[in-house]
C-alpha cells in the first residue's frame, strides 16, 4: 500500500487550475490511500463564500487512469454540495466509490457522502433473437449472479411457421452450486406457445422505425381480427432486428395497428406472425446460477420458434 499526501495554500486573488481567481483562503488537502483502491478528497472553505470551488483529481496510478473527481460548491451559504464521480473502470472499486466533504462553518459534522456506480446495484441484460428449430432443444447459458441477490428473468417466444403446434416447453433451471451441471433444479416449466399462426406480409417498402401501422395485402384474419390486444411477432430476414409489438386494431384486408413505434425499419414482404408470448420469472435470493432450456420436441410435429432472454441482476 502506498500513502501520499500534498497540501496546498492559496493566497488571495491566486489564478488557479483549480477553477479561476479566489477572493478567499482555501486549503486543499488531496491523500490517495492505497492506488487503485480509494481516493480521498478534503476540502474546507474557510469563508464560506466560494461561489464556485473545483477541484479534478486524477489517479495516473491506478489500473483506471482517468478517474476526474469533481466537487463543486455551488452555494456553500447552505451547504448544498454538487458532486460528480466519472471511474472508466468502476469494477475494480467493487462499485463504490467514497467522498468525503467538510463544511466548517456549518453546524453539522463533516459531510461523508458515498456515491455508487448504477451498474454496482443493477445490471440489465438484453439478450438477442435465436431460432430453435421444430423437434429441437436449445440448452441455455448458465448465468450467475455472483455478488448480485436478486435476478428478473424474461422469456420472449413467438412461432415462425403456420404450422399448428402444441406447445413449446421452456425449463427454467436454477442451481445453489457457482459451477459445474450436476446441480441443476427445475424452477418452473412454462409452456406455450400453442396454437396455429397466421403470418402476413408487411407491403409498407420499407417499413420505418418507430411505426405502428402496417399496410398488408392478404386476409387479416387469425388472430388479428379477434377482439382484444395480443402481441405479434415481426421476423426480420436479419432475426438480431427482428420485434415484438402489441397489436390493438386492424383494419380488415388492409392493415393492423400496434400501440408503440417499431424499435427498427423492416423491408417489404418481413413477415409477421400472430402467435407470440411473453414471460417474467423471478429467480429465488439464493440461487448461484439460472438458465433457459428450450425444448421444443414437446410437440413432435410442430413449428420452429423464435426465442429471446433477457434479465435483470440486482443486489
Amino acid at each position: 500500500m502506498r500513502k501520499c499526501a500534498f497540501w496546498f495554500f492559496i493566497g488571495a486573488t491566486f489564478v488557479l487550475t483549480l477553477g479561476g481567481a479566489l477572493s478567499v483562503e482555501h486549503w486543499i488537502r488531496v491523500q490517495e490511500i492505497n492506488e487503485a483502491v480509494h481516493l480521498k478528497v478534503d476540502i474546507n472553505d474557510v469563508n464560506n463564500v466560494a461561489s464556485s470551488l473545483r477541484a479534478n483529481i486524477w489517479d495516473v496510478n491506478s489500473s483506471a487512469p482517468n478517474l476526474p473527481v469533481n466537487i463543486n460548491a455551488v452555494n456553500t451559504s447552505t451547504s448544498p454540495l454538487n458532486v460528480k464521480i466519472y471511474d472508466a473502470n468502476s469494477s475494480i472499486y467493487d462499485g463504490q466509490l467514497k467522498t468525503e466533504i467538510y463544511d466548517v462553518n456549518s453546524s453539522t459534522p463533516p459531510l461523508n457522502v458515498k456515491i455508487y456506480d448504477v451498474n454496482y446495484f443493477r445490471v440489465t441484460t438484453v439478450g438477442t433473437w435465436t431460432n430453435v428449430a421444430q423437434n429441437a432443444v436449445s440448452e441455455g447459458t448458465a448465468v450467475s449472479l455472483g455478488g448480485y441477490t436478486k435476478a428478473t428473468l424474461f422469456i420472449d417466444c413467438a412461432l415462425t411457421s403456420e404450422t399448428a403446434h402444441t406447445g413449446t416447453s421452456f425449463h427454467i433451471e436454477v442451481s445453489p452450486s457457482e459451477t459445474g451441471d450436476t446441480d441443476w433444479y427445475t424452477l418452473q416449466p412454462i409452456l406455450g406457445p400453442i396454437g396455429t399462426a397466421n403470418s402476413e406480409a408487411i407491403m409498407n417498402n420499407p417499413l420505418a422505425a418507430g411505426s405502428t401501422t402496417a399496410t398488408v395485402a392478404a386476409s387479416t384474419t387469425g388472430l388479428y381480427d379477434d377482439d382484444g390486444v395480443r402481441f405479434i411477432y415481426i421476423k426480420d430476414g436479419t432475426i438480431a432486428n427482428s420485434e415484438m409489438v402489441l397489436l390493438v386494431s386492424h383494419s380488415a384486408n388492409t392493415s393492423v395497428t400496434w400501440l408503440d413505434g417499431t424499435a427498427n425499419t423492416h423491408i417489404q414482404n418481413t413477415l409477421m406472425y400472430d402467435i407470440a408470448r411473453r414471460d417474467v420469472v423471478t429467480i429465488p435470493k439464493g440461487i448461484k446460477r439460472f438458465r433457459v432450456n428450450v425444448d421444443n420436441t414437446y410437440d413432435s410435429d410442430g413449428s420452429g420458434v423464435d426465442v429471446r432472454t433477457s434479465y435483470i441482476l440486482e443486489r
